[in-house]
Parts: structure tokens; C-alpha cells; sequence
């Protein structure tokens, strides 16, 4: 009678194998993560560019203030103030004619270290969010 089954070390070869297109895996489905993460980030700084800019119409072209920050634009202008999907904040700077809205990226893009939403409004104000890697 011939015995049917798997050597040790076929077994072994088979682990192996399995283990190292799992560490492969883990690693590509973590960069999908991170780049989902900055999406989220570059979506909630258009937003609030958008909503600075709204309220500056409101506002005789002025923007918020550093002191006043994100905070003066909710519920108005924003149903919320955004959080960076880590669990940390945007940093907003603003002054009565500028202003701009950072966070950092996970992933590098190759020959783009800031990442930034930039427009010249009527009056000459120039504003620009951007993602600091």
C-alpha cells in the first residue's frame, strides 16, 4: 500500500510561500489605506478653503482670523470642522487677507513636496491650502 499525503518538507515550501504573499499583501493593502487617508485629507482642505472663501464674501472680503480659526465657520459655512482622518487637526493660519490650511501626508508623491490648492480671488487676495509631506 503506497502512503498518500505531503512531505514536511512540501508542507514547509507551501508555508513559506503562503507567509510571504501575505506579508506582500499586508504591506499593498496599507499603502491603499494611507492613500485613502490622503484623499480624505486634500477633500477636507477643499472644503474649507471653499467655506473660508464663503465667509469672506460675507465678510468684506475678510478672512478668519487665526484666533477665530475653522471654528467661526460651523454651522454656517461648515457642518462640521474636519479631522484628520489619524485623529489629529488641520492647522489653519489666517489673517484679514490670507489664509491657509495644512496637514500632512502619508504617502510622497515623487517631485511634489507641498501639495496645494492656490486662487487668486477678486481684490487680489491670493489663498492657498495645501499638504505639507
Amino acid at each position: 500500500m503506497k502512503n498518500k499525503g505531503f512531505t514536511l518538507i512540501e508542507l514547509m515550501i507551501v508555508i513559506t510561500i503562503m507567509a510571504v504573499l501575505a506579508t506582500m499583501s499586508f504591506f499593498a493593502f496599507s499603502r491603499v489605506q494611507k492613500q485613502a487617508r490622503d484623499a480624505v485629507r486634500k477633500g477636507d482642505i477643499r472644503a474649507v478653503s471653499q467655506a473660508v472663501q464663503a465667509y469672506a464674501n460675507d465678510n468684506s472680503g475678510n478672512y478668519p482670523t487665526t484666533a477665530l480659526g475653522t471654528a467661526v465657520l460651523t454651522p454656517t459655512y461648515l457642518p462640521r470642522v474636519p479631522t484628520d482622518p489619524s485623529g489629529g487637526a488641520y492647522s489653519y493660519l489666517g489673517t484679514v487677507s490670507t489664509f491657509s490650511i495644512c496637514a500632512t501626508l502619508e504617502v510622497f508623491v515623487t517631485g511634489l513636496p507641498v501639495w496645494q490648492v492656490s486662487q487668486t480671488y477678486p481684490g487680489g487676495h491670493t489663498v492657498a491650502a495645501c499638504v505639507l509631506e
